[in-house]
């Protein structure tokens, strides 16, 4: 006690947590190892591989309450930090948020885990708890800050109140929805009067399709697509690229398409692509020339590719 270091005393709680904590950045350093290998293998970048390694590191030396801990796990996630910053092209709420909030997870969890090293001065342990406090304090506000806009983008038509300016797209084609949103301006505005606020309560399921995507296993993914509409004919897709046409009014199958992709990563289809080469005014006199001499039809339905290496559009 006379050299002012704390008494070593041993605290099986904190023997607890430092093998909870060395179990928890030996998973997570071997899984990002892994994918580091893999991306790696593809040309990617080599972070992911030293992070891992850096979080094994980690691991053994909270285990052996090595006095390096602290300074290790500031590097670490300082490099992190600078990573981040590299990594994206743009700087922004939604860029750093999956690259930093488990790296800083993992930084507060080191951080208490030093501070129940018997041998650490109390200063240190104090600045520890309280370190980690505040970063939990960050990521709290981090996560309050997901439920606000960060570099939304709006469309001026969109929010007009005026119905003529917010359907800007088709006006020849009022019924059409070609795009995600509609129309080329994403407007997500339909001109549609039958349907009021007195009436809606009285509407029933006119129809049920069921898609046929695969449910279950790696890869299954989900149903996010929204349904493009044609004139009568309404155009879906499943995660594995099954697209299917059906008759609007009945739900009646027209034909279906399936290239019997699979996946075992997780896949989404936010719906098909609608292309027609007549209304194409961008198209030169050769390109439109070209375009009628082609075997295929004017109007053509785009999909992305399933591939082994990824996602290619098809």
């Amino acid at each position: 006690m006379g050299d002012g270091q704390p008494a070593d005393h041993h605290s099986p709680l904190g023997g607890i947590y430092r093998a909870i904590f060395s179990v928890i950045s030996l998973a997570a350093g071997l899984a990002l190892a892994y994918g580091g290998i893999k991306l790696l293998m593809l040309g990617g970048s080599a972070y992911y591989l030293l992070a891992g390694l850096a979080y094994c590191a980690l691991a053994v030396l909270v285990f052996l309450k090595h006095p390096y801990t602290l300074v290790v796990s500031a590097v670490v996630f300082a490099a992190t930090f600078v990573w981040a910053l590299c990594d994206t092209p743009e700087i922004g709420y939604w860029a750093l948020l999956p690259r930093l909030v488990v790296p800083a997870i993992l930084f507060t969890l080191t951080l208490w885990a030093a501070a129940t090293f018997p041998a650490t001065p109390s200063p240190i342990r104090r600045g520890s708890v309280f370190g980690g406090l505040g970063i939990v304090g960050c990521l709290l506000v981090t996560l309050v800050e997901a439920f606000f806009p960060h570099g939304q983008i709006s469309n001026p038509n969109a929010a007009s109140a005026n119905p003529q300016v917010a359907q800007a797209g088709k006006p020849d084609a009022p019924d059409d929805w070609e795009f995600f949103g509609r129309n080329a301006q994403g407007t997500r505005y339909a001109p549609y009067t039958q349907i009021t606020p007195d009436n809606v309560s009285k509407l029933k399921v006119a129809w049920v399709y069921h898609t046929g995507r695969r449910t279950h296993g790696p890869g299954a993914g989900v149903d996010e697509n929204t349904p493009q509409q044609i004139g009568n004919v309404l155009y879906s897709c499943t995660p594995e690229n099954l697209i299917t046409a059906l008759e609007a009014d009945t739900g009646k199958e027209l034909w279906k398409f399936d290239p019997k992709a699979h996946s075992a990563e997780h896949v989404t289809c936010r719906g098909v692509g609608y292309y027609d080469a007549t209304k194409d005014a961008s198209l030169t006199a050769e390109e439109k020339a070209a375009d009628d001499a082609a075997p295929m039809c004017h109007q053509r339905i785009l999909v992305a590719e399933i591939s082994r290496k990824g996602c290619t559009s098809g």
